[in-house]
Order: C-alpha cells, then structure tokens, then sequence
C-alpha cells in the first residue's frame, strides 16, 4: 500500500532541510584541492591515451592480416588462387 506523501502525518512533522553552507564549503575546498592535485596527470593520461588507441589500432591491423591469411589459404586450397 502506498501513502500519500502529502497527507502523511509523519511526513509533515519533519522539518524542512537547509542546506549547510560550512559543509559544503569543506566538500567543494576538498573537490578543488583533488582537483588541483590531478591536474599534472593530465599529460600522463594523453600519453596512456595515445597509447591505448595506438595499441587497439596495432591488434587491429594483425587481425586483419591473420583473417586475410585465413581467405588466402582457404582460396589456396578450393583451387581458386
């Protein structure tokens, strides 16, 4: 069964939020402060990036070239090359 938020007792009892602006001055000053401290990563993670995308193009050119292996054999043996 479900309860009609607005009419519900309970609900009404509660008091309305506010927020804490002290907290969330120590959340946002410690969001900043990550931050900062990633910030020279960020030449690292373009180099890591490069890498990757230079590596999956790698794979991807000897997959290639074993599949073309495979049709060259597989034609080789039907007698067509």
């Amino acid at each position: 069964m479900i309860t009609d938020e607005a009419h519900d007792p309970a609900l009404r009892a509660l008091p309305l939020m506010t927020p804490d602006h002290s907290r969330a001055a120590q959340v946002r000053a410690r969001c900043h402060a990550r931050l900062a401290r990633r910030r020279p990563d960020c030449a690292g993670a373009a180099i890591r990036s490069a890498a990757f995308i230079l590596g999956q193009a790698v794979i991807g050119g000897l997959c290639l070239l074993y599949f073309s292996a495979v049709v060259h054999d597989a034609l080789r043996l039907r007698g067509i090359l």
